[in-house]
């Protein structure tokens, strides 16, 4: 939210505390001065300067940078169904994956996904399924190592690393915009190229590009999924994810992800 108020004649303002882990204040200065701006006459030079601060007062622990975990967190919190307060709930889950059919039960704590199956699922099975948290779940970042990348670019946004790189993100205008997750096998990148909006004025990713790496950086598949969202008392739940994954140039499969019987079972986490 935004909320736009005058200084006094001593050029002095008194605000609330927000109640958000990072906020900004920007001050406009007007000065009085006549000219012509590339053909355009103007009669007033404004005067921009931006305090951007975070108030987490854990913000810090375990050699994290307090101003980078609270620009992940509140990128969470803005553009992901994985939220603070978000609902526990669980759901059952049928995957058509290239061809190979799979089931399993779905378990969403609030911050975390856990999938089962009624059957032993492969290790391939379980990694294809997981798809459906889309950008990583945050559980990880409490006890994590959170910092600016380092030799990051001067450029709009900001890369973060957590815990040394094992997971890195490119966090831009409150949202994430990708996240890349280095595993043993090699490494996993999820670039948002869509967003849906929500009714409580958020943003939710609508479309999402997977590129999974082998340890000498050469891509192994590309995934395209579309997502849509159930609307869960207490916050949005992932409803379908649909698209195709690519392996070669020649070789394509559709993807479907359908998760049903979606019930609540606790009040709303308050982990992060």
């Amino acid at each position: 939210s935004t909320e736009t108020m005058r200084t006094d004649d001593a050029g002095q303002l008194e605000i609330d505390l927000p109640r958000t882990g990072v906020f900004s204040l920007r001050a406009m200065v007007p000065e009085p001065r006549a000219g012509v701006y590339k053909g355009t006459p103007f009669d007033m030079v404004r005067h921009y300067t931006t305090l951007t601060v975070h108030t987490d007062s854990n913000a810090g622990d375990n050699g994290s940078d307090g101003l980078a975990k609270s620009i992940l967190q509140d990128a969470y919190e803005c553009s992901s169904e994985h939220r603070t307060k978000a609902p526990r709930w669980t759901g059952t889950l049928d995957c058509s994956f290239d061809g190979e059919i799979s089931q399993g039960l779905v378990m969403h704590d609030g911050s975390s996904f856990k999938v089962t199956g009624p059957e032993t699922l492969t290790a391939g099975q379980l990694d294809d399924l997981r798809l459906i948290e889309g950008l990583p779940t945050p559980g990880f970042v409490t006890d994590s190592t959170v910092r600016f990348e380092e030799n990051r670019p001067a450029s709009a946004g900001a890369r973060i690393s957590v815990d040394d790189d094992a997971f890195t993100f490119q966090v831009k205008d409150r949202r994430i915009e990708s996240a890349t997750h280095r595993t043993s096998n090699g490494t996993r990148r999820i670039d948002v190229l869509d967003w849906t909006d929500t009714d409580d004025k958020r943003v939710l990713p609508g479309r999402l590009m997977v590129t999974d790496f082998d340890r000498d950086g050469r891509i192994t598949r590309v995934l395209t999924l579309d997502r849509s969202y159930l609307e869960l008392d207490g916050g949005p739940v992932l409803e379908t994810q649909r698209g195709r994954v690519i392996k070669a140039a020649d070789s394509s499969g559709a993807v479907m992800m359908q998760i049903s019987e979606v019930e609540r079972t606790e009040e709303a986490s308050g982990a992060a």
